[in-house]
């Protein structure tokens, strides 16, 4: 996704039906994978909760997956992610495109990418580095039309 598409008010832009589609590569163990499914941001109070549903292909394993976020606005171009436990995340600003963010899971480093490439398209890169993970999580999100 080499252009980028500014985003002014994040909220409208991420709410709805996605469909999405993640390569997921373990260097360490040298094994690729994927996750196809769907990905809904549903209005919850002021913000939005995300949850995603589908089929996880990693290490001979193939069965359902979700997880799930909940999306806070303190400003219009801008989100404030949380686990479901409430547990902050990381920020998120779509207003240039794109937006890079690092977030410390115990010793291991989370390093997203997002780029915004369209009014249906976007993606995050998420390069996961340190002694449990070496891994890379390339998803792409298309916006699902009635």
């Amino acid at each position: 996704m080499a252009r980028r598409f500014p985003i002014a008010g994040l909220h409208a832009y991420l709410a709805g039906p996605w469909r999405v589609q993640r390569f997921i590569g373990d260097r360490r163990r040298d094994d690729r994978g994927s996750f196809v499914g769907d990905a809904l941001f549903d209005r919850e109070g002021q913000g939005l909760r995300y949850r995603e549903q589908g089929i996880l292909r990693l290490s001979g394993f193939q069965g359902e997956a979700s997880r799930a976020y909940v999306y806070a606005f303190p400003a219009a171009a801008v989100a404030n992610v949380h686990f479901e436990d409430g547990r902050f995340f990381h920020t998120l600003d779509l207003s240039s495109g794109g937006w890079s963010v690092e977030h410390r899971c115990g010793d291991d480093l989370y390093r997203g990418d997002f780029a915004v490439s369209g009014e249906d398209r976007w993606g995050v890169v998420w390069q996961v580095d340190g002694p449990r993970k070496a891994l890379i999580l390339d998803a792409e999100y298309r916006r699902v039309r009635a």
